[in-house]
């Protein structure tokens, strides 16, 4: 039986200063509903015609407003985020933004893997 191997991109370097990014206590852009409604509502367009293809669109509009704005609430990122800058052991730079304060210190060992800074 053959076994599935993950392919995991890992560097080690030291860490340089981290920013704050972005807070999440901002209020919503509201961009989910408005993209939501323009989609629903033209998708209604396409049914019927009269006053059913009127009711269609005002329903549609509707529908994709409140799917869109469950859709962005699912994905907004709540607290703090963190752009970490890694100068690797091979001279290169790489910048990672991660919403865990992993507590670093300026010239700390750390491994970037996946995406993720941990210290070493």
């Amino acid at each position: 039986m053959a076994r599935k191997v993950r392919n995991v991109a890992t560097s080690d370097g030291r860490s340089r200063p981290s920013d704050v990014v972005a807070h999440g206590d901002s209020t919503p852009i509201g961009v989910g509903a408005l993209l939501g409604g323009v989609a629903g509502g033209v998708l209604g367009h396409q049914i019927g015609g009269g006053v059913g293809n009127t009711v269609a669109t005002i329903a549609g509009a509707i529908g994709g407003a409140v799917v869109g704005n469950e859709v962005e609430k699912s994905n907004r990122v709540e607290g703090s985020r963190y752009r970490i800058t890694v100068r690797l052991d091979s001279g290169g730079l790489v910048t990672v933004e991660d919403n865990r304060d992993v507590d670093l210190r300026t010239g700390d060992r750390v491994r970037v893997e996946n995406n993720r800074v941990t210290r070493v």
